[in-house]
């Protein structure tokens, strides 16, 4: 992808910040789910998306979608709103073959402070005027992310990762089980 991209000069494609902060962003959720025993086909890397990633659990008969999007400069609530549209729009093109559940994974370098977004009257108003809309019903789930984490591990090891906010929706034609977004079982 990277010379078709670039017009065989693969090492100059490496300096657009777009195509590499997308493609970290996406393994860092292709990384979560492996890790958490899902199998994960990562079609954005062989240009064959919409969507960007496909989460499976066959034996459970779970096949999720997931289009990412990255939001690059100041973000704000809007605009990280803006971006979902532009996830929702991605996932409408997919082929015939789409799976029922689609996850939409909206990212910014930025921490906007994401714990008080489960309380923010803004996004609730934002969240259901959207996910209420029947064009958004194909959408399971949302999540928005930025800035850093990192885990310190009793054996001494450091894992780094994203700070985040994940919701559910309940008026998706085809909504998520429970645990899929986070490893907590509430949302």
């Amino acid at each position: 992808i990277l010379v078709a991209g670039s017009h065989g000069k693969p090492l100059r494609a490496l300096l657009k910040h777009d195509l590499i902060d997308t493609f970290y962003q996406e393994a860092t959720i292709v990384s979560h789910y492996i890790r958490r025993g899902y199998r994960v086909s990562w079609n954005s890397v062989f240009g064959q998306d919409p969507p960007d990633l496909m989460v499976a659990d066959p034996a459970k008969g779970l096949f999720v979608d997931v289009e990412v999007k990255v939001k690059f400069g100041k973000a704000t609530i809007e605009t990280m709103f803006d971006s979902l549209s532009r996830g929702l729009g991605s996932l409408k093109r997919r082929g015939r073959e789409a799976n029922k559940m689609a996850v939409v994974t909206v990212h910014n370098a930025d921490d906007l402070g994401w714990e008080g977004w489960l309380s923010d009257l803004e996004v609730q108003k934002r969240l259901q005027s959207r996910l209420s809309d029947p064009a958004y019903k194909i959408i399971s789930g949302v999540v928005f992310s930025g800035g850093q984490t990192i885990l310190n591990h009793e054996d001494g090891a450091r894992q780094f990762g994203t700070r985040y906010v994940a919701f559910r929706s309940e008026t998706a034609n085809h909504p998520l089980p429970y645990g899929f977004l986070t490893t907590g079982s509430k949302i």
